[in-house]
């Protein structure tokens, strides 16, 4: 492992806070929309997504989502945005891990936020942590379909149609 996890977040934490990307308020945009739909009072009506929903890849689950484009990455630091796409594991983890930190400071306590509203909500809030959404094309040719899935790509990140 040419990188430890350490190191990642660091170069995942420098790519965030880059200003031509403008992620932490990105970030911020996510975990209010998290809020704002987990909270028992205004819960979900299921009417559709508003343009910053779309924006964000909030969706429904039980965590805040982030889409990051990986066209982006890759023209911030090619070489770290093969290394994703080459082992996704190690990298998405400290992509996330980054993503929290600027969370946390952004918005303190998201994570905790709605542990005071309702008795589910605290079994739930330890594991409550912005998820990061990759997008864009990968380094494959063409997006593969699943008959054309084999060995080859585990653990690798592709696209299937």
């Amino acid at each position: 492992m040419a990188n430890s996890l350490q190191e990642l977040r660091t170069r995942y934490d420098d790519f965030l806070r880059h200003e031509r990307f403008n992620y932490p308020e990105r970030i911020a945009t996510s975990v209010d929309d998290y809020i704002q739909r987990s909270s028992p009072s205004t819960g979900s009506t299921g009417k559709g997504t508003d343009k910053a929903t779309a924006a964000t890849g909030m969706t429904t689950s039980n965590n805040p989502r982030l889409r990051i484009p990986l066209s982006e990455l890759r023209s911030y630091d090619a070489r770290l945005s093969n290394q994703l796409i080459n082992d996704p594991l190690r990298h998405l983890r400290a992509l996330e891990f980054a993503a929290h930190d600027i969370a946390m400071e952004e918005r303190p306590g998201y994570d905790k936020s709605l542990t005071a509203s309702s008795s589910a909500a605290v079994d739930e809030a330890s594991d409550v942590r912005i998820r990061v959404a990759l997008g864009g094309p990968t380094n494959t040719s063409h997006p593969l379909n699943p008959r054309e899935l084999g060995s080859g790509t585990l653990r690798t990140l592709i696209c299937v149609e």
